[in-house]
């Protein structure tokens, strides 16, 4: 019988280095890995602006529940590793942010597949402020004015996965080089790959 492959999610507040942190990491593996993200190519990233509350959750939780049938489960049922860019814990972080009560996001998601292994991306709020200051256009989630409550959120919700039995590890981006924190996170996946296929 074969082993289910591995899922990793990677996560973040805006401006931790998520994206630069993934493109380094899609050098490091080889092609057996499958890379991802939330929302899907799909989903119409305008209606970030567009929607609010609970009818914008609606149409993530649809494009997740997509991404999971189509990409996450296939990946594993075939014992291949797949490491996407944002998963459930950015639902408990921004949709909080947009008024929507913890719980009940969490009772929305908690029946989806649990990663075997969450990544945070943490950042001192000062170079994360100026990071997000150089980007040319910030979302309505993504405002300076609420910019500490995303930290703040990302921080509860981990403590609160990781209270739920979920393997989760954070990694500061700003005391290393880029190379350096992709090579941590790299080491991390690869023993959890090996723990898999010792088994």
């Amino acid at each position: 019988m074969q082993k289910l492959g591995q899922f990793i999610a990677i996560e973040g507040a805006s401006g931790s280095g998520k994206s630069s942190i993934i493109k380094e990491l899609q050098n490091k593996f080889d092609s057996l890995i499958i890379f991802t993200k939330e929302p899907t190519p799909q989903f119409e990233l305008s209606n970030e602006n567009k929607k609010q509350g609970n009818t914008l959750f609606e149409l993530l939780l649809q494009d997740r529940s997509e991404h999971v049938e189509n990409e996450i489960l296939p990946a594993l049922y075939s014992g291949n590793t797949i490491i996407s860019d944002r998963y459930i814990l950015s639902s408990l972080v921004f949709q909080r942010m947009d008024g929507l009560d913890f719980e009940y996001i969490w009772s929305r998601n908690v029946l989806y597949p649990v990663p075997n292994l969450t990544v945070i991306l943490t950042l001192d709020e000062e170079l994360r402020a100026k990071r997000l200051e150089s980007r040319l256009s910030l979302s309505r989630l993504k405002q300076p004015e609420i910019r500490l409550k995303e930290s703040q959120y990302t921080l509860e919700a981990r403590n609160f996965l990781q209270l739920q039995g979920w393997n989760v590890v954070s990694v500061n981006t700003g005391t290393h080089s880029l190379c350096e924190t992709a090579d941590t996170i790299y080491n991390l996946i690869k023993t959890l790959s090996h723990a898999n296929t010792s088994h």
